[in-house]
């Protein structure tokens, strides 16, 4: 399985656990700048685990100030799993599955 969250983390299964990963570009002083690299984030047993961890990273990376746009957020979030359309901070996802 392989899980588009949004432009900067995935989801990523083998047999045994749920991997999230982070979306990076190489800087200048790297062997090839600009490249983009997906690294692992944290190693899960559970999907229920990566899932939270993933809600997480985004309400650390969004600096959201109360706990209504908290609340938004998760249930926003947790909509982008059905595959339904959702809005963040005016920005149309769609969660789908990586071929």
């Amino acid at each position: 399985m392989e899980l588009q969250i949004n432009d900067n983390f995935k989801i990523i299964s083998d047999s045994k656990q749920y991997i999230l990963q982070k979306r990076t570009i190489q800087g200048a002083e790297a062997k090839n700048p600009g490249t983009e690299v997906w690294g692992n984030v944290g190693y899960y047993q559970t999907f229920q685990g990566v899932v939270k961890e993933s809600i997480h990273h985004g309400i650390r990376a969004m600096d959201l100030e109360d706990i209504q746009d908290i609340a938004d957020y998760i249930d926003q979030f947790m909509l982008g799993f059905t595959g339904k359309p959702f809005t963040l901070n005016g920005k149309l996802y769609q969660m789908v599955p990586v071929k």
